[in-house]
C-alpha cells in the first residue's frame, strides 16, 4: 500500500468509535513529535494511519489523536498540517470496529466497564463468542467474561469504576450483593462507603450480615489453610453432608463438609462467587434449591478429582 495524502475534512473517524478515553495530553504529544519530525516523508507520523475509502470520505481505522493533533496545528496556523497521511485499504465492519476496540483497549487507564461495554457491544452486532472476542482483542476469556459481569452492576457501582472510585476487587463483591440483595443492596453498601471508616470489603460485609434474606456459611476454620489432602484418602462427600451443613449447625457440620469439598474437590457456587472475610454467603430461600441440585451431582463422585457442582 502507497501512503497517500487527504486534506483533514475528507477524514472521518471510526463509525464504531466510541466517545471513551479521549486523551488531550497525548494529541498535545503527538503535537510536539510530528512538529519535530515534519520533514520525514509522512509530516511526522512514524505510524502511518488505515482508512476504508466511503464515498468521498475516509473512514479511519484507528489514530484519531494523531488526527486531532493534525487539526489543531491547522488551527493554531500551520497549514502544512492540511493533509493527513493514510494507508487505504478494504475493511469489513467488522475489522472496523476490532481496529477501534485494539486501540482503545491498549490505554492503560481504560476501565473493566468502558472494556465490558466494547465487548458486549462487538458480541452483539456480529453474534460471536466470549472466546471469539477474546481472540479479536488479545486478551483472555476469562477477562471477557469478567468485564461483562460487572455490566450487571448498577450505573452508580459502574461510575464509580470508571472514574477509579473503587477497584475491580470491590466491583467484583458488589456482584455478590447484586445477585443477592439487587440494586438496594449494591446502593447501600455504595452510601456506606462514603464515610472512608472501614475498608470497601468490611462495608459489604456489614451489608451481606445485616440482612435477613442472606445466610452466611463460616470458612474460620482451622482446615481452610492447610493443604490439600489427597481425594483418595477421604470419605466420600455425599447429599447428608450437604443437607447438615446448610440446615444443622454451623459451626460443626460445615467444617467438616468443606474440609471435604476443598481437599480435593473442585466445588463452584454460581449463587455466591466471591469468599468475603472467610465466609460463603447464599440466599437463604435457595437452601433447599442448592440441595435438590446437589442430587444431581452426585453422579460426578467417581474418582479424583471429584468435582461437586453446586450452581
Amino acid at each position: 500500500m502507497n501512503v497517500i495524502f487527504v486534506s483533514n475534512e475528507k477524514i472521518a473517524l471510526n463509525p464504531f468509535q466510541k466517545n471513551i478515553g479521549f486523551d488531550t495530553e497525548k494529541v498535545q504529544d503527538i503535537k510536539e513529535s510530528i512538529k519535530q519530525g515534519r520533514e520525514n516523508g509522512t509530516k511526522g507520523i512514524q505510524q502511518v494511519c488505515k482508512a476504508r475509502k466511503v464515498g468521498d470520505t475516509y473512514e479511519l481505522l484507528f489514530g484519531r489523536h494523531r488526527l486531532e493533533a493534525f487539526k489543531e496545528l491547522v488551527a493554531e496556523g500551520d497549514s502544512f498540517f492540511n493533509e493527513f497521511p493514510l494507508l487505504v485499504c478494504e475493511a469489513s465492519d467488522q475489522e472496523m470496529f476490532e481496529a477501534m476496540g485494539i486501540e482503545n483497549l491498549s490505554r492503560r487507564d481504560i476501565s473493566i466497564v468502558e472494556a465490558g461495554e466494547t465487548f458486549h457491544d462487538y458480541m452483539e452486532k456480529f453474534g460471536v463468542t466470549s472466546v471469539e472476542t477474546a481472540k479479536a482483542f488479545g486478551k483472555t476469556d476469562e477477562y471477557v467474561r469478567s468485564a461483562l459481569r460487572m455490566l450487571r452492576l448498577p450505573s452508580t457501582a459502574q461510575e464509580k469504576l470508571i472514574a477509579g472510585e473503587i477497584t475491580v476487587t470491590t466491583g467484583r463483591d458488589l456482584l455478590v450483593v447484586e445477585k443477592l440483595l439487587g440494586e438496594v443492596g449494591v446502593e447501600e453498601a455504595l452510601s456506606d462507603m462514603e464515610d472512608g471508616i472501614e475498608t470497601p470489603s468490611d462495608v459489604i460485609e456489614g451489608v451481606l450480615r445485616s440482612s435477613p434474606k442472606v445466610v452466611a456459611i463460616s470458612m474460620q476454620t482451622g482446615w481452610a489453610s492447610v493443604k490439600k489432602y489427597p481425594a483418595k484418602y477421604l470419605p466420600e462427600l455425599t447429599r447428608k453432608d450437604l443437607v447438615q451443613a446448610i440446615e444443622g449447625q454451623y459451626a460443626k457440620e460445615v467444617p467438616e463438609f468443606f474440609r471435604k469439598a476443598f481437599a480435593g474437590y473442585q466445588v463452584s457456587f454460581d449463587n455466591a462467587r466471591t469468599f468475603l472475610k472467610g465466609n460463603i454467603y447464599i440466599p437463604d430461600d435457595e437452601r433447599d434449591g442448592l440441595i435438590e441440585k446437589y442430587d444431581q451431582t452426585l453422579s460426578q463422585l467417581q474418582s479424583p478429582p471429584r468435582i461437586v457442582n453446586l450452581s
